[in-house]
């Protein structure tokens, strides 16, 4: 049931702030005037945590240049994340739950981060392939959008890699996942389910529920939700890369080594005549399961101790 609640929750606060950007939408400066407003209320939340109320100051200056300088649908984009964030944190206080259970930075071990980067990569590709098999089906509505965080790339890496990576990773392989009772994979399916759902339409629904399940693997096996946030972050950088090439020739020769790596994994599936590719589809299908396997392999290989393989913690 505390899963529930949670979800409930969280659906209850995200329809909050599409509400309230939605009726300031007409006002001028409305979004700046929220997001005082959000910060105002984790600050007097959290007033007699120093540390809390002192970060929290702190990022919500930082938020408050990036907001002055953005198009008003970066702006909603980033106070939906705000809304998300301080009410993860909300709930967590009310409900005595303390971050570093799930979090477990303690046993960040820095010599994963070239592993880290590695799995993201192949997180990428395998999202690669999933995504051209779904778009056989459903239409890819982010391209117009994508253009708009592209046109604003220093901002956008902090809109959508920084802060999703932190409060998804949070609300979906950390509370969420943590609240669900039972085995493990119970929790690993449906906390991936809701991520996919949380999405709001099937094209990303696909590849956000393959990638939910492969992360909340990785949060369980590993015990660290650091690692699944730099995952998290590093894909979606990626993905904003590839958009912003035209852009920035710059980061054209960044997007040419990924494109190479992801060609065997965006297979043409449909021929001249529309009719399917089945080989098209089986190599692509083969090299992902391959690039599966060493997925779980790595993250195998980040587990082991020198007694043997770490087991995953309880609760």
């Amino acid at each position: 049931m505390k899963a529930l609640y949670f979800i409930i929750y969280i659906a209850l606060a995200y329809i909050f702030g599409i509400v309230s950007i939605s009726l300031l939408s007409g006002i001028a400066g409305a979004h700046l005037i929220l997001h005082l407003i959000i910060t105002a209320a984790g600050i007097g939340y959290f007033r007699k945590n120093v540390k809390w109320r002192g970060w929290i100051g702190v990022v919500s200056l930082l938020l408050l240049v990036v907001m002055a300088s953005v198009p008003d649908s970066m702006r909603s984009n980033l106070l939906i994340q705000e809304i998300l964030f301080l009410s993860l944190l909300i709930y967590t206080k009310a409900n005595r739950i303390k971050i570093s259970t799930f979090l477990h930075l303690n046993k960040t071990d820095f010599l994963h981060m070239p592993l880290l980067l590695v799995e993201s990569l192949l997180l990428y590709y395998m999202a690669y392939f999933v995504n051209t098999c779904s778009l056989l089906f459903f239409k890819n509505i982010l391209t117009e959008s994508m253009e708009i965080f592209a046109a604003n790339f220093p901002a956008s890496v902090l809109i959508i890699c920084i802060c999703p990576a932190i409060t998804e990773e949070m609300i979906y392989r950390g509370v969420l996942l943590k609240s669900i009772p039972g085995p493990d994979g119970k929790g690993i399916l449906i906390s991936a389910v809701l991520f996919g759902i949380w999405h709001l339409n099937m094209n990303q629904f696909c590849y956000a529920f393959f990638c939910g399940l492969l992360l909340a693997v990785m949060a369980v096996r590993t015990g660290n939700l650091l690692y699944t946030m730099i995952v998290h972050l590093l894909f979606n950088f990626y993905n904003l890369v590839v958009f912003s090439a035209d852009r920035y020739p710059a980061i054209k020769q960044a997007v040419t080594v990924l494109g190479k790596g992801s060609s065997i994994y965006s297979p043409v599936l449909l021929a001249e005549d529309g009719s399917f590719m089945p080989a098209a589809f089986f190599r692509g299908l083969s090299a992902t399961l391959l690039t599966l396997v060493l997925f779980l392999m790595i993250i195998r290989v980040m587990t082991y101790k020198k007694d043997g393989p770490a087991c995953p913690e309880e609760g």
